[in-house]
């Protein structure tokens, strides 16, 4: 399956380009779409990151191996 990976900052328009693509593509092709934001490590793991001010954009607070598993 084809994959189309959308990448940006917080506030971006990630999600509403996302929701574009899908609506135009849907009837050409079979579409999932993951949102990155469902693959941020465990919430105890954000809460000291925050608590560190540290920044939740950066690649790192990404579980990138479970997002390639789904």
């Amino acid at each position: 399956m084809p994959v189309i990976a959308v990448t940006g900052p917080s506030g971006s328009g990630k999600t509403s380009l996302a929701r574009l693509l899908h609506a135009v593509l849907q009837h050409e092709f079979e579409i999932a779409v993951l949102h990155q934001d469902q693959f941020f490590w465990p919430s105890n793991w954000a809460r000291q990151a925050y608590a560190e001010r540290s920044n939740m954009d950066q690649p790192d607070a990404v579980d990138f191996e479970r997002l390639r598993a789904s």
